[in-house]
């Protein structure tokens, strides 16, 4: 039984972020490169900013998908040197993770009410030309 294993380290940004608030778990799901899905594991940034995956077992590379977080878009960077380069949809051995806050608005109302009352304007304004030219033509 082969009992020697590795650990994978990313990178992970919080961009938008208070200082102050403490940085939430991070849920990643591990893939060997061909595609099969090793495990999931909840790790916190370390304080120099890096998630640490430990216990993969040697003769496999990996890579790393993180679990989508409310309140965060998410984006990938690889190593600009490296062969994943290109690859924005997941993040390998010190890749970079950014989670950039999404701005609250304070507004939960659906985007369908503000068309629906945008609507409702144009055709009010649209009624008060024609009325307009109507009246001016008599």
């Amino acid at each position: 039984m082969n009992t020697a294993v590795k650990q994978m380290r990313v990178r992970s940004v919080f961009s938008g972020v208070d200082p102050k608030e403490s940085l939430p778990s991070v849920g990643l799901t591990v893939y060997r490169t061909n595609g099969t899905e090793y495990k999931h594991v909840d790790v916190k940034t370390d304080k120099n900013g890096w998630l640490n995956i430990y216990n993969l077992p040697l003769g496999s590379d990996y890579y790393v998908v993180q679990d989508s977080m409310e309140g965060f878009k998410t984006t990938y960077a690889n190593d600009e040197n490296g062969s994943h380069a290109e690859d924005t949809e997941r993040v390998y051995e010190n890749g970079t993770i950014t989670n950039h806050k999404i701005a609250k608005t304070g507004d939960n109302r659906p985007v369908e009410l503000w068309v629906a009352v945008m609507m409702a304007s144009l055709v009010a304004m649209t009624i008060i030309v024609f009325d307009k030219k109507r009246v001016k033509s008599n």
